[in-house]
């Protein structure tokens, strides 16, 4: 009995490698015994075109001897896979083995009684459902795709053949009870069509079975045949149509186009739109090149809209990190390769990362190609800087929180000065308004900074004569110069217009600023508006006055700074512990700053040193440094703590900035500026839209309490549009963050502004260098900034030169104290306690008297006092 269990058990073994897939002799038996079925079937479709009943002779035909070896192998398959069960109850319920008992001893009784009826041999081709095992355990396909395809299609036809012969031995044989006179002389091909016509329910007619054994198949078959027909059609075709809408999307030709981007990363119908609405707007003079997106998932409807509305726009699906997919994307020819970050993430960390890898796939692929990438931690930077093929001259890193703390950090010493900056980023010159105050702020708001080449009358001129020259005779704003050094404002008289040195000039257009390239003192000393190139200058070509983005060297926000260059150019103390910098009641704190964050115990770090920074700049006199008193909860303030405790003059609040105690303690009614920031949080995060909800509550409840104070609230927003709410006295106030009136007084910050910032980053690289100098900060390798300026607030009523009547007459006296003024900042009529920013004004503009001068004023200017120095 042992040898004969273990006989048993040797054998079950081999039964079971013969049917396992994971073994050479299991797929060569699989593979067999398809084969045999498939002859099986061969002969299936043969017999059926025979006689229903047919008697032998002494002699077999040639169909029944094949059918009888077929039969003997489909024998020995079928006592392997009996052998080989491990649940022999099951094996017996098993479809497959109940097809085998009802066709496998058909040969046989054939043989044994030399008469032969076609009976139950067409459930046989459900057995042909098993060749896509073999597609799949033999890997020659790759794709899915195309096995699941053969999956549906073999699945399909094995039910249409077995019962498009089912249904003609039916009805060929008769009806036994009436002594088969009814059988019907229909061949198995027009019973094929029968019932495809049947399962598709379109049900011409002409044939219908008229046997009592037919009609009732047929009865029972229309409703799983229906079923099978109405599954299988769709999965079947929305497979191809998916295919194809893929392959549509799956290759892009640049053969006709002169320059394109790849625009990778954060990819769905709002960034795309805001990126588009900046990047191809016509002020940038831009009209040749394309936008390439990547993305691994098929377009949603509203990001198809969004691209549609573009023609320079396209497609492609695929994954950055594929080397083919970048290589579809022409990434060797391509001007650049831009990386979009989701702002509104709730883990910067995990976000960089994303974004960093992509870098580095990029790099592997096309080391020369420029990247401008988008990351959220200050710490990433140095990770960026450290990947293979990285080239600090012609790839840029923006970090949108450094750049965001660092502009809003302008409002402590000029109100409105985070409105200025966003509008000469954005390209809003299409706007339109029904008149009044937005009028003039609209105008305004429609000059950005463009990077022009000087013609050949500047050559030889100071700075000052230069910026009084554009001003008046082209109507254009100089600000600041480039060579090898980026100087802005520069004070010194030794610094001269040259051949080659590039300008920076706010004004309207791409087209109006270009004069200043074909400008001619001689021939056009009288015509300002529509130059045109005249015959001193017909040998300089000025078409392609921008300069590429492989020559220039963009700086992100705020430096990477050594310790030595830290002490030098920022007031430093020795760090402090939390506990010791919490503001106690005996302090009495007056014209501070008050930082309100608004955090949760998951939300991510902003980097408070962004904001505090520019604030403890040494440009900065030490007597003019305002006490910051930051709100926030303990838990969020101790992981913020360790970058700011360097800074003097730091103090915390403890609690909630909703809880009004908390406010009183900080000085929230003698405090200068109040800064309202949401820290994002993973809890909140799948409704971006409320992530305001609490610094906008605190907003409105500031503007109750603080009617009648001089204190100045900015409040920064996730979702541009939830800057509705913020004026409560405002009936009609939805509509673009733009237009809105908190955001044209200054009130108001969005992040969305830094849409535009990856576009000046291409089409205006000179823009980065002008705000990285304004708020403090310094290049990295291979541009150096001198002579930065800063953006200070000097009200009219404190000039000493006597009453001025115009914009232009302010300008030149300010200039002749080597000031450029660039804004206004003017009461709104009937609220005057709120101002707008008006940017760059007209020169014939009136001035009131209540009105603000927002001047580039040089950083040796900010040591001395500013009425001493006026």
């Amino acid at each position: 009995m042992p040898r004969i269990g273990k006989l048993l058990r040797n054998v079950k073994q081999i039964c079971q490698k013969c049917t396992s897939v994971d073994d050479y002799l299991g797929r060569f038996m699989i593979v067999l015994h398809i084969c045999c079925n498939v002859a099986y079937c061969s002969l299936v479709i043969y017999r059926v075109y025979q006689p229903v009943i047919r008697c032998f002779d002494e002699s077999l035909p040639t169909d029944t001897k094949i059918e009888l070896v077929i039969s003997i192998a489909l024998t020995l398959f079928f006592s392997i896979h009996f052998l080989s069960a491990s649940n022999i109850a099951k094996f017996w319920f098993n479809p497959y083995t109940i097809i085998d008992i009802f066709t496998i001893p058909t040969a046989f009784v054939a043989c044994a009684l030399y008469k032969d009826w076609i009976d139950l041999r067409p459930l046989r081709f459900i057995w042909l459902m098993q060749i896509s095992d073999i597609l799949r355990f033999s890997r020659r396909i790759r794709s899915t795709f195309i096995v699941d395809i053969v999956t549906i299609l073999l699945r399909f036809t094995c039910i249409w053949l077995t019962a498009s012969g089912i249904i003609s031995v039916l009805e060929t044989t008769g009806d036994p009870w009436k002594n088969f006179i009814n059988a019907q002389s229909v061949t198995f091909r027009e019973y094929t069509y029968y019932i495809m016509v049947t399962m598709s329910t379109v049900g011409y007619g002409d044939y219908f079975p008229k046997t009592a054994w037919g009609q009732t198949f047929i009865t029972f078959f229309i409703v799983a045949g229906l079923a099978v027909f109405a599954v299988s059609l769709p999965v079947l075709v929305d497979p191809l149509i998916q295919y194809y809408k893929i392959a549509s999307y799956s290759n892009f030709d640049n053969t006709r186009i002169q320059k394109h981007v790849l625009v990778c990363g954060r990819i769905n119908a709002t960034s795309v739109y805001e990126f588009l609405k900046e990047f191809l707007h016509p002020d940038h003079g831009d009209k040749a090149t394309h936008v390439v997106f990547i993305d691994p998932s098929y377009p949603s409807p509203e990001l198809k809209v969004a691209i549609s509305k573009h023609h320079r726009t396209h497609f492609l699906i695929g994954s950055i990190l594929d080397s083919k997919t970048l290589r579809k994307g022409k990434i060797k020819d391509a001007n650049a390769c831009i990386i979009l970050a989701n702002r509104h993430c709730s883990d910067p960390v995990t976000e960089d990362s994303t974004s960093m890898f992509y870098l580095v796939s990029i790099k592997n692929t096309c080391s020369s190609v420029p990247v401008i990438i988008q990351v959220l931690s200050p710490g990433s930077k140095d990770y960026i800087e450290n990947v293979q093929g990285w080239n600090s001259e012609k790839d840029v890193v923006l970090c949108l929180n450094e750049l965001r703390l660092g502009i809003l950090a302008l409002n402590a010493s000029c109100p409105g000065a985070s409105t200025l900056i966003s509008n000469l980023f954005y390209a809003c010159s299409d706007l339109k308004t029904s008149g009044g105050w937005q009028s003039l702020y609209l105008e305004g708001a429609g000059n950005e900074v463009y990077e022009v080449p000087f013609s050949h009358s500047f050559e030889g001129v100071t700075f000052t004569e230069a910026v009084k020259m554009c001003y008046d005779k082209l109507n254009l704003m100089l600000i600041g110069v480039k060579n090898d050094t980026f100087y802005i404002n520069p004070s010194r008289p030794d610094i001269t217009i040259h051949k080659g040195m590039l300008g920076y000039f706010i004004g309207k257009d791409h087209r109006s600023v270009q004069r200043v390239s074909i400008y001619c003192s001689k021939c056009h000393e009288r015509v300002t508006h529509r130059l045109q190139v005249c015959r001193c200058l017909e040998d300089v070509v000025v078409e392609n006055i921008n300069i590429p983005l492989q020559t220039l060297a963009i700086c992100s926000s705020v430096p990477k700074h050594n310790n030595e260059d830290h002490v030098e150019q920022f007031y430093t103390s020795p760090s402090q512990h939390l506990v010791a910098c919490l503001l106690t009641d005996q302090q009495d704190l007056n014209n501070h700053i008050v930082l309100c964050i608004f955090a949760h115990h998951d939300s991510a770090v902003l980097g408070l040193h962004s904001f505090v920074a520019p604030l403890r700049h040494k440009s900065i006199p030490s007597s003019e440094l305002k006490p910051i008193v930051i709100v926030s909860n303990a838990s969020y303030l101790d992981r913020e703590w360790y970058n700011t405790s360097s800074f003097p003059m730091i103090y915390a609040v403890l609690g909630s900035p909703l809880d009004w105690k908390c406010l009183s303690k900080a000085g929230i009614q003698r405090c200068s500026s109040c800064f309202l920031l949401t820290a994002l949080a993973g809890s909140n995060a799948s409704e971006n839209g409320l992530h305001d909800k609490e610094a906008i509550l605190c907003s409105l409840s500031l503007q109750k309490k603080l009617q009648n104070s001089p204190v100045f609230v900015i409040t920064d927003l996730v979702k541009d549009s939830n800057v509705q709410y913020l004026d409560i006295s405002d009936d009609d106030s939805e509509g673009e963050l733009y237009q809105a009136e908190p955001f044209a007084c200054g009130n108001a910050f969005a992040a969305s502004v830094f849409n535009s910032v990856t576009t000046i980053a291409y089409h205006n690289p000179g823009t980065l260098h002008l705000i990285s100098s304004l708020i403090n900060a310094e290049p990295g390798s291979g541009q150096q900034i001198m002579c930065s300026s800063q953006i200070r607030s000097i009200k009219l009523q404190t000039l000493v030169f006597g009453p001025l009547n115009h914009f232009s007459e302010l300008h030149s006296h300010l200039l002749e104290q080597q000031l450029i003024c660039i804004a206004l900042y003017r009461q709104i009529p009937d609220k005057p306690s709120k101002c707008y920013v008006i940017t760059n004004p007209a020169p014939n503009l009136p001035l009131e008297s209540s009105d603000a001068a927002i001047v580039l004023m040089p950083t040796a200017h900010c040591q001395i006092t500013e009425a001493a120095q006026l």
